[in-house]
């Protein structure tokens, strides 16, 4: 049978477009709740996620929440976009090289117990601190509960994130000694360098870095040289 809700439609999508629930926000009091669309046999309490009525099987909006709301949400995992830029500068002896990278055009989701308090092994981390309670209406994350809360939890864009960023994968600064350093040292070629790896990141992720949310993070390094050549 053809899908009625014509937002789950995935012609004309990427491949690989996820598709959720759109996230109004969070409820703010009971009575927002009470004329509000809500999934059905689920409890929801003020600073839970407030999600877009968008249609029922009948393709117009139905007053609950369920699987015929979702719809084309972010981007894809993978980044439309990847730009390099390497610069090289010189100044009498010194040399230095920049290598940045960015990408963008692509889409993080925050998920599993790092992201969802108190789920599975019952962790929290630093994300929760600016929770939803009366005193803090504008909060980022939802009220703390100790369940596995069915309304929050659920596949929406409250917790994509933009994934785009640029990062200074290499940056190093050298020095060639003058023919005449060298004479006197008695040496061909003498170079002395400092060299580092991603030394910064401009992301709009604050959970984590943009292109390694989860696993280990891209290692930074240091490492001083010098070069002799006799």
């Amino acid at each position: 049978a053809q899908q009625p809700n014509v937002n789950l439609y995935r012609t004309g999508s990427a491949i690989g477009q996820p598709f959720g629930l759109k996230a109004l926000g969070l409820f703010q009091s009971e009575a927002e709740i009470a004329s509000s669309p809500i999934p059905i046999g689920i409890v929801v309490r003020p600073g839970d996620i407030k999600y877009m009525d968008i249609g029922g099987p009948n393709g117009v909006p139905d007053g609950i929440i369920d699987g015929n709301d979702a719809t084309a949400i972010g981007n894809t995992s993978i980044p439309e976009w990847t730009m390099g830029l390497s610069t090289g500068l010189k100044y009498k002896g010194f040399d230095l090289n920049l290598i940045f990278q960015g990408v963008t055009g692509f889409t993080q989701y925050l998920s599993g117990n790092r992201y969802h308090a108190f789920q599975n092994n019952g962790l929290v981390t630093e994300i929760a601190l600016d929770r939803w309670t009366p005193q803090n209406p504008g909060a980022s994350y939802t009220r703390l509960s100790s369940d596995n809360n069915q309304n929050n939890y659920r596949f929406s864009s409250f917790w994509q994130r933009d994934g785009s960023f640029i990062k200074l994968r290499v940056a190093e600064l050298g020095y060639t000694f003058s023919d005449r350093t060298l004479e006197r040292l008695k040496l061909k070629e003498s170079r002395f360098f400092v060299n580092a790896t991603n030394l910064f990141t401009l992301d709009r992720i604050e959970e984590g870095d943009a292109e390694a949310l989860y696993g280990y993070p891209q290692i930074r390094a240091l490492s001083v040289g010098l070069r002799l050549s006799l």
